[in-house]
């Protein structure tokens, strides 16, 4: 079965996922969903370099396109979260779910989605000459911080999903 199908099939034979709400949960915190995503960008892709743990662990180092690497990652969350791409959304999506039953965990993903793309931005480029300057240390670590919560909201929002019968 596919991605898709077994998405569809959620709750049925022969899918991966047990119920609907465990594909909600690989989608919004699974290693390969949405929460998975943020911790890479933040505790990967920006942490490894920035901390001296790994500093040739510089995704895009020849391009220069780092962050515009982890901005586009932060912005297919946003994707997956608003049910399509900008001008072309859904309201059969995640954030159409919580502006129904939950508006309060709803804005506080949005929020964290937008605050994790505004810190990232806010990084001087080049990442791979600017991520061990010591000026920039305060910022980087706000797009790390910045991340790190949304990979909390995330899971703060498939907890009310997990509990909710809705």
């Amino acid at each position: 079965m596919t991605y898709g199908e077994n998405m569809k099939a959620a709750g049925q034979i022969g899918s991966l996922y047990r119920s609907v709400k465990n594909a909600i949960s690989a989608i919004l915190v699974g290693d390969d969903g949405c929460g998975g995503i943020s911790d890479e960008v933040g505790l990967t892709k920006i942490t490894n370099p920035f901390s001296g743990k790994d500093p040739s662990y510089i995704e895009s180092p020849y391009s220069y396109n780092s962050l515009t690497d982890f901005w586009d990652n932060i912005q297919s969350i946003n994707n997956v979260w608003s049910g399509g791409v900008t001008g072309n959304r859904s309201d059969y999506s995640m954030a159409g779910y919580f502006k129904k039953y939950n508006p309060t965990i709803g804005k506080e993903v949005q929020t964290a989605i937008d605050d994790a793309q505004t810190k990232i931005k806010a990084i001087p480029t080049p990442f791979v000459l600017t991520f061990n300057v010591a000026a920039n240390k305060e910022t980087i670590q706000a797009a790390i911080d910045a991340c790190k919560n949304l990979t909390d909201v995330l899971n703060k929002a498939d907890d009310f999903v997990q509990s909710n019968n809705k």
